[in-house]
């Protein structure tokens, strides 16, 4: 569009790819609550003679205070008016101006805590406390009685505030078994609304979207049009301008629908919605806010201009299209932190995008949001093949170094009920969530420890070698074949686990592969480790690049693909090494022992003769506690940090007489509060104090 983009950034983010991607970029400062800041970003704005501010997807981006701030300076806000921000930007704001001209779900929006206890009472448990302001799964408690009620309510309201700045929250039954179901709506500045269909994002945790698509495997054609048409008539209502959500809830049973609130923003999943209108949401909206109306505008925001363009709202999507969020989260989906040793996505055709807020070297703090990519998919045809594309986008990218939830998103893509589509509901994850561990803790078998340890021993042996002649290639031998050894020290994934019958597992918790293998003078391996042996084993390919290697091995009944990442000269022995086979997207992180010549060492040798680094703390959450997960805690009554996170507040002191089951202190980490109970009863001593940044593992308090 020949718009130059400049981008505001803190100093936790001052290493992140989106500020090289912007022509300009502007530092807040220290502060990590800068983003919330009015008068900064603005200050910034003033300073580059910006004509117009994007809001982003949170933050201030539905903030009616900044909206109005913005254009008093003189600049153009893209997004809805202050006014209508202000009546839909809040919840309670919106819950009371649609009371009688939409379907609500029952709830309160103001009123004392006994007042909301008794109203919860009469409604019928559970109930839902949830943020006014804001979104993203941010401030939202799920309540079962009157006392997770009172602390539920303490709790979304801290979130609230340290998320958008605004602590005011809701009261609304929770219905349990429901789809999440949102209509994307564009409005001008002459009273013009069309809607861009629907999408489908019931797949979530904590609140939080996970997976979305478009369009609703859910959604008849009837529904549709009776849901476009509601989301329509709500926006006009609101003389709505620019991009918007109107989110409903769908009891499966029945087909009814509700309102459930208005985004005054542009989603996250916009692109699913894209891919099925042809249409680049982002220039629309910078159309609209120059003043363009939105029908004339849908013709120059074509993504495929082969494609016809629309001059109304569609009836019927094209294609279907699905998004995977990849977040930074272990397996019982509570964020992390770290650095991305590397990443790699290695786009598969024209029909799937990745939208990367990370690069090889990022580090994931505990200050923000901790989704580290977006991967899209689209096929013309049919949902099925959409899937199946998309799936095998995220497998061939790699993520090193980082804990993730990618082979979680694949095992969510490999269960029946996912495929087929129609038994998706808000706690879909939540019911199934120990299956889905298993799918994916399933997939890092013996088999494919070792083909890693192959090709990381491949690599290894080759990565030096070059020919001396240029009729003998880099390798060969004129000497009879010699027995090598490597000793690789198999560490347990990011999510703390090894294949059963791998091995002896040492202090830590790794096992160790005494690695021997020979190559003949064709190049040809044959490994042994144990009472196994390959043969047969070649390297049909390797390419160097900068940051990894590729590697394609031929084993008898196949041809694998491997990436691989490791120290670039031989002398480095002891270092960390990570391998990834491609075709199952699994990763394996290798410690490579010194090397030791003797065919005749042992595993048990091994485990005495190198030191464990890591530290003996684990941390298990209990099965569907994963939100306020209880510590776990080592002998002696030592609780330690499940999470690298902000010591938000202790709620006892040293000295205090505590008992088994109660909150002793709250973790914080990117916006979402941890409570840590002590599993004990006794004196306290803290090993911590509020502000202090922990990392996983990290002893917290004692009890005695």
């Amino acid at each position: 569009m020949g718009i130059v983009s400049i981008a505001v950034f803190t100093e936790a983010d001052k290493d992140m790819p989106f500020i090289r991607e912007a022509k300009t970029a502007v530092s807040l400062g220290p502060d990590t609550q800068a983003y919330l800041d009015m008068n900064a970003i603005i200050k910034a704005a003033k300073a580059t003679k910006a004509d117009a501010i994007h809001p982003g997807y949170g933050f201030l981006s539905e903030r009616a205070d900044f909206a109005r701030a913005v254009e008093e300076a003189g600049m153009i806000f893209i997004g809805p008016t202050p006014e209508t921000i202000d009546s839909m930007g809040s919840k309670i704001g919106a819950k009371k101006l649609l009371a009688g001209k939409a379907p609500l779900v029952p709830g309160r929006t103001s009123g004392t805590v006994d007042e909301w206890v008794q109203a919860a009472e009469e409604m019928g448990w559970p109930v839902l406390i949830k943020a006014s302001a804001g979104g993203g799964g941010r401030g939202m408690r799920v309540a079962h009685n009157a006392d997770e009620l009172r602390e539920a309510m303490k709790t979304a309201e801290g979130e609230a505030l340290r998320a958008f700045g605004e602590g005011t929250v809701m009261l609304e039954k929770y219905i349990e078994e429901v789809k999440h179901i949102e209509v994307q709506i564009f409005g001008d500045n002459y009273g013009n609304v069309i809607h861009l269909l629907e999408r489908e994002c019931s797949l979530q945790r904590r609140h939080q979207k996970v997976i979305e698509e478009a369009p609703s495997p859910f959604v008849t054609p009837e529904l549709r049009k009776e849901m476009c048409s509601s989301a329509v008539e709500i926006a006009k209502m609101l003389n709505y301008r620019g991009a918007g959500t109107v989110e409903y809830i769908v009891d499966p049973k029945t087909s009814k629908f509700y309102f459930l609130e208005v985004n005054t923003r542009l989603q996250v999943e916009h692109p699913v919605t894209e891919l099925v209108t042809n249409l680049d949401l982002v220039a629309l909206q910078i159309l609209v806010a120059m003043g363009i109306r939105v029908e004339d505008a849908l013709g120059q925001v074509r993504l495929d201009s082969t494609k016809p363009a629309l001059t109304t709202s569609p009836v019927a999507p094209i294609g279907y299209a699905v998004e995977l969020r990849v977040y930074a989260e272990d397996f019982n989906l509570m964020p992390t932190v770290g650095t991305v040793e590397l990443w790699e996505s290695r786009q598969i055709g024209r029909n799937v995008a990745f939208h990367n807020a990370v690069e090889s070297g990022s580090v994931i703090s505990v200050h923000y949001d901790n989704m580290i990519s977006k991967v899209v998919g689209w096929d013309a045809f049919s949902r099925e093949a959409c899937i199946r594309k998309t799936a095998r986008a995220l497998k061939d990218t790699t993520c090193f170094g980082l804990t993730n939830n990618k082979l979680f998103l694949l095992a969510i893509m490999q269960h029946k009920e996912y495929l087929e589509g129609l038994k998706l509901c808000t706690k879909w994850i939540a019911d199934k969530h120990n299956v889905l561990k298993d799918i994916a803790f399933g997939m890092l078998t013996k088999e494919l420890v070792f083909d890693c340890a192959v090709a990381a021993c491949v690599w290894n042996a080759t990565k030096n070698v070059k020919p001396h002649l240029r009729h003998i290639p880099g390798g060969w031998s004129n000497t009879r074949n010699r027995t090598e050894t490597k000793v690789l020290k198999v560490m347990k994934n990011t999510h703390g686990v090894l294949p059963p019958g791998l091995g002896e597992e040492d202090e830590c918790g790794d096992v160790a592969l005494v690695m021997k293998h020979q190559k003949d003078r064709k190049g040809v391996f044959t490994f042994t480790t144990g009472a196994t042996q390959v043969g047969g084993i070649e390297l049909l390919s390797l390419e160097h690049l900068p940051l990894y290697s590729v590697a394609r091995i031929k084993f008898t009944d196949r041809i694998s693909t491997f990436v691989v990442k490791g120290p670039h000269t031989a002398a480095i022995e002891e270092s960390r090494l990570y391998v990834c086979e491609v075709e199952t997207g699994v990763e394996v992180a290798f410690t490579k022992v010194p090397t030791l010549m003797y065919p005749t060492c042992e595993i048990a040798e091994l485990a005495t003769t190198r030191p464990c680094s890591q530290t003996n703390y684990t941390f298990t959450p209990n099965a569907g506690e994963v939100e306020d997960a209880a510590a776990a805690a080592t002998p002696g009554k030592k609780v330690v940090s499940p999470i690298m996170a902000k010591v938000f507040k202790t709620l006892k002191n040293t000295g205090d007489e505590v008992t088994a089951g109660e909150t002793v202190l709250i973790l914080e980490s990117m916006k979402m509060e941890t409570k840590v109970t002590t599993p004990h009863s006794g004196k306290l001593t803290l090993k911590c104090k509020e502000g202090e940044l922990t990392k996983t593992g990290k002893l917290l308090f004692t009890v005695e």
